[in-house]
């Protein structure tokens, strides 16, 4: 099993809940991101026997992934959890995804049609972007 190790997760993210960084060293940030935002406070059951056909895991990941993720937990000493809700991740992530589609020469309207967002959410994370990059 590849694990995927977390660089600069506080610079990036702030603080992430332990959890959270043993999704992402078993499958990575962008599988991690996708569990949070579909199973984000719930909580799961880490069984020691393979991952099951209804495990709420597979809803959100491929059976390997999810086995992976099983794996590295019950390794950690894991058997329950809550899933993180991650507002701040996802607020980044989602301000990181503006600044991107910024750089592609998007307009300000079509970034926030693309990511179901106001307007006004996209000029807020674009001037919080060009403020950062002031800074000395």
């Amino acid at each position: 099993m590849e694990k995927h190790k977390p660089e600069n997760v506080r610079e990036r993210y702030g603080y992430l809940p332990r959890s959270a960084r043993l999704i992402w060293e078993a499958v990575g940030e962008e599988k991690m991101l996708m569990v949070v935002q579909t199973l984000g406070g719930r909580r799961l059951r880490i069984s020691s026997a393979r991952m099951r056909r209804a495990n709420i895991l597979l809803t959100v990941l491929s059976i390997d992934d999810a086995e992976a993720v099983r794996r590295h937990l019950w390794a950690s000493g894991i058997d329950r959890f809550e899933v993180p809700t991650l507002g701040y991740t996802r607020f980044m992530q989602r301000a990181r995804q503006i600044v991107e589609l910024t750089r592609q020469d998007m307009t300000t309207r079509e970034i926030a049609k693309r990511l179901n967002v106001t307007e006004r959410t996209v000029f807020y994370a674009i001037r919080r972007e060009h403020d950062r990059n002031q800074q000395p």
